[in-house]
């Protein structure tokens, strides 16, 4: 293979200052993670017209912008971050040595949230995010999620939070992926639904193509890294979808009274057989009777009568389970062992207050890690084929010994390698890819402080699923006019749930 391919034509810049740096430059670049690189012995081009590097200083201050641009075409932007140790001794060059990060590092280390996230819309809810966010440049971009655009987000809490644990908690609801992208002046979140994607240039397993696209070297391997083909998530939290009636014999002075149960959305409430308003405490509005989200003392302001009586219906806040399968990866492991075939894994999820939100966190997880992992990668001279975040087909040509790497990727992680010359800003480039078939980047999204509690190991005897909602035994729910008898268990007593959509 020719690997003397035409040199690309580098150009850096940090605060609109051209520089240059005498070592290899190494952009990474991973889904979900803040893109980085590090610049060795950093110093103005200017400098290269007499060559004086110990007179000299150059200490480019903390946050300064940084453009990194390859034949024309910026390959990344970020800002200056922190530096390594530079040489002060007054005999040796004073240049720099430069650690950049992307604009996206702001998402995870600037101001938390303080609000609450209530029936909005998914869009509606990157919108008040980034508007909570404001004055660090963060605008909403495209939203290539089809009808979830419009779905509601019930009860989301981002007190406390970042907006980076927030957006990743959307993506998990609408089985997304988001992106950022700068847009010349400010920085753009996209979110894409795993099937609009972008599609990039598929791979052909043949000598012709890989000369033709310059890729020097392919490789493969099957990652087990905490794989499992059954999802079980769990919340302490989630509003239940059956509704209790509460009532009470109102003695006209007690304001405060105390339901059976938590609440997590009142529907009706009324006073000697009339309705009267209601609404959660802490809003400016003025209510006839106020509650507090998982909290079942409620307080009456409305005038009352002695002896009248006060019902309230209202949904409870119970601990809820969501439990998923992928049937095909499940039987493909049951015929090549001889056992159940079930490799499960629970997780459990704090911040997800319906059982709805549960499913679908439950589905996402099963996307990602819900077949088994094949990673590949390919090593490119002077030719950027993929951005992070594309797709694309890989194709065995009819080699039987390759048919488990047929199929879909994504573009994890992206590596810029450049070896460059300052004399003429000429370089080469070598672009390096993995690329994962099952869209496996949990543990990058982990980089940031939101690592969540996490159990390894099935449904414990004696646990049930009943369809996502489970009740403890200390939940105490009376159902009038109905009666109550044991039914037998059939089977394995699992809510068999498969996926929407084929893996």
């Amino acid at each position: 293979m020719n690997l003397n391919a035409v040199n690309s034509e580098i150009h850096m810049y940090i605060s609109g200052e051209e520089v240059v740096c005498d070592k290899e430059i190494v952009v990474a670049e991973k889904l979900l993670n803040t893109n980085s690189t590090a610049l060795y012995n950093c110093y103005p081009l200017s400098w290269e017209q007499d060559k004086d590097y110990v007179s000299r200083f150059y200490f480019p201050k903390d946050y300064s912008k940084f453009e990194l641009v390859v034949n024309g075409v910026t390959a990344f932007r970020g800002v200056v971050k922190r530096s390594k140790p530079v040489n002060l001794s007054p005999f040796q060059p004073h240049w720099a040595s430069l650690q950049v990060l992307d604009y996206k590092t702001f998402l995870s280390e600037g101001n938390q949230l303080n609000f609450v996230l209530k029936d909005v819309t998914i869009s509606q809810a990157i919108e008040q995010i980034l508007e909570a966010y404001e004055g660090y440049n963060f605008v909403v971009g495209n939203l290539n999620i089809g009808d979830k655009e419009n779905d509601i987000i019930k009860n989301y809490n981002c007190n406390e939070k970042t907006p980076y644990d927030c957006l990743s908690y959307i993506a998990d609801l609408t089985q997304s992926v988001w992106f950022t992208r700068y847009d010349g002046n400010n920085v753009a979140i996209d979110f894409y639904a795993y099937m609009n994607l972008p599609t990039g240039k598929y791979i052909l397993y043949d000598q012709e193509y890989c000369k033709e696209n310059s890729i020097i070297s392919i490789s493969h391997e099957f990652d087990s890294d905490d794989y499992r083909n059954v999802q079980i998530v769990t919340a302490d939290d989630v509003q239940s979808n059956i509704t209790l009636e509460n009532q009470f014999l109102v003695n006209g002075v007690e304001q405060t009274f105390i339901l059976e149960e938590p609440v997590a959305n009142i529907q009706s409430v009324t006073l000697a057989g009339n309705p009267i308003t209601f609404g959660i405490e802490e809003t400016d509005v003025d209510y006839d009777l106020y509650y507090k989200y998982n909290s079942n003392e409620v307080k009456l302001v409305a005038n009352n009568l002695a002896g009248t009586i006060l019902k309230i219906n209202y949904y409870p806040v119970v601990n809820g389970r969501a439990k998923l399968k992928n049937p095909v990866e499940v039987n493909r492991i049951a015929t090549q062992n001889s056992n159940i075939g079930e490799i499960a894994r629970y997780e459990k999820r704090d911040e997800a207050y319906t059982s709805q939100e549960l499913g679908l966190i439950a589905q996402s997880y099963l996307y990602f890690k819900g077949k088994q992992a094949v990673t590949l990668e390919v090593k490119t001279i002077n030719n950027d084929m993929w951005n992070v975040g594309d797709t694309c087909y890989f194709d065995n040509k009819n080699i039987d010994v390759l048919e488990d790497l047929v199929g879909n990727y994504i573009v994890k992680s992206k590596t810029i390698q450049i070896i460059q010359n300052n004399a003429n800003n000429k370089a080469q480039i070598f672009y390096v890819y993995e690329l994962i078939n099952n869209f496996n980047f949990e543990s990058a999204v982990n980089y940031f402080d939101n690592q969540r509690a996490k159990r390894i190991g099935n449904i414990n005897d004696g646990d049930f699923i009943n369809r996502y909602i489970d009740f403890e035994d200390s939940v105490n729910i009376i159902f009038e006019g109905y009666t109550m008898e044991d039914l037998e268990v059939e089977a394995q007593n699992e809510l068999e749930a498969e996926l929407e959509f084929n893996l």
